[in-house]
């Protein structure tokens, strides 16, 4: 019979030193790679609706204490700031870790819920997952494409009210777990996102006329 391989148990050191590494080598492909990034703002929003949509902010989670619901609409706040009213122009490539930097005490991110190896926790920043799960979902309705993702590896709160089904949302870690788009249109698109008392929300806008996907 055949022994089944078990999980390595890497130290901690180690895990943050190969984490690290992958950090350092996307950020070489952010300087030195060929890809031309979204980065320019316009405060004038573009006029046609392609796709629009919103989940909630706050949801009571079994084992899970509210004050991280509480700061992830903290970090959603900082985080949108940096994407709001962004342009994606053809042939540019939008990512989300490209436009909203390192998640840091110093920038003012708090603890929030973050999943590691299939166990709930904290850190810095926690809670931008959401941010993934909507940007997706909004994309997936476009001309975009996605060029890379991750999903989720399992679904921790099945019941908690979901409207887009699970394996339908894109997971985050700075920096080397991205989610990034290509504009291969003719056309410009931006983004409009923002956050209401209740909910994270987002609009994605064309210079353009364009049927949805």
């Amino acid at each position: 019979m055949t022994e089944i391989e078990k999980p390595k148990n890497r130290s901690t050191l180690r895990q943050l030193v190969g984490k690290e590494y992958f950090i350092l080598k996307r950020k070489f492909d952010w300087y030195f790679g060929d890809k031309k990034w979204a980065t320019k703002k316009d405060d004038v929003l573009l006029k046609n609706l392609v796709f629009t949509h919103k989940s909630m902010i706050l949801r009571p989670l079994k084992d899970v204490d509210m004050y991280l619901q509480e700061n992830k609409r903290t970090n959603l706040a900082i985080a949108t700031s940096h994407l709001n009213k962004l342009l994606i122009k053809p042939g540019e490539t939008f990512s989300i870790w490209k436009c909203v930097g390192r998640p840091t005490k110093r920038k003012g991110y708090l603890d929030g819920l973050v999943l590691n190896q299939g166990k709930i926790g904290k850190d810095t920043g926690g809670g931008l997952c959401q941010l993934g799960n909507l940007l997706f979902w909004t994309f997936a309705h476009s001309p975009l494409q996605i060029v890379e993702r991750y999903r989720h590896g399992f679904d921790v709160f099945p019941d908690v009210n979901r409207k887009v089904p699970f394996g339908a949302g894109a997971t985050l870690s700075y920096n080397y777990i991205d989610l990034q788009v290509k504009n291969e249109t003719e056309h410009t698109f931006q983004l409009h996102i923002w956050l209401d008392k209740t909910h994270l929300n987002v609009e994605l806008l064309s210079e353009a006329e364009i049927n949805n996907v």
